[in-house]
């Protein structure tokens, strides 16, 4: 289903009594706001888009912006100086220098925080680095691009565009309502992709 059909779907579901209507363009930003819960979900979606980009750290710097739409990165590697960058999570040792990091040297390890990528020590001069990572998509820029994940799961943008459309419409309950929708269905999604009971076939009914 492309990003037309979801909006031609959400007007025909959306239901105020004030009469009060939503333009195309409005539609589109309330599905795009869904896509972007969706991806935000979960982080290992099957679907998501494996990529290989190249960052730069300017020298004395110590971070970088990832990816717009990055979920995971996988592997950080320092092209300058050749060394495999190791991940550190939280403070596990040394992390703690990521609060006060003043020690210059070739980049060894990375933390992810936000939407950036933190390195240590500091670049003593600029340094190129090749980041792996997993992806999702941004927007549905056009009324005929789709989601890329399963066909059948395309309705979850309807039931998360029309939880927006009713919060800025102020009916709380039917938002409420179409949240719980919306979370059930990636419940489904979820299990279709994860778990080995269903086979990848779970029933999924459109509820409206």
């Amino acid at each position: 289903m492309d990003r037309d059909n979801i909006v031609v779907r959400c007007k025909a579901r959306f239901q105020d009594p004030s009469g009060r209507t939503y333009s195309a363009s409005e539609w589109a930003s309330y599905v795009n706001d869904a896509l972007a819960d969706v991806y935000a979900a979960r982080s290992d979606w099957p679907f998501a888009e494996f990529t290989s980009t190249s960052l730069s750290i300017p020298a004395g710097g110590d971070t970088v912006a990832l990816t717009a739409g990055t979920m995971r990165v996988l592997s950080v590697f320092n092209l300058t100086d050749r060394i495999p960058m190791q991940p550190l999570i939280g403070h596990d040792s040394p992390g703690a220098y990521f609060l006060d990091n003043t020690d210059r040297g070739a980049p060894q390890f990375y933390r992810v925080f936000g939407g950036s990528l933190i390195v240590y020590p500091k670049a003593t001069a600029t340094t190129s680095l090749q980041v792996d990572l997993l992806q999702g998509m941004n927007t549905l820029d056009t009324g005929t691009e789709s989601p890329v994940w399963d066909a059948r799961f395309h309705h979850v943008l309807v039931y998360g565009a029309l939880r927006y459309a009713y919060e800025d419409d102020g009916n709380e309950a039917m938002a409420t309502s179409m949240q719980a929708r919306f979370d059930r269905m990636i419940a489904q999604m979820v299990d279709a992709y994860f778990s080995p009971l269903h086979g990848g076939y779970p029933a999924v009914s459109d509820d409206f």
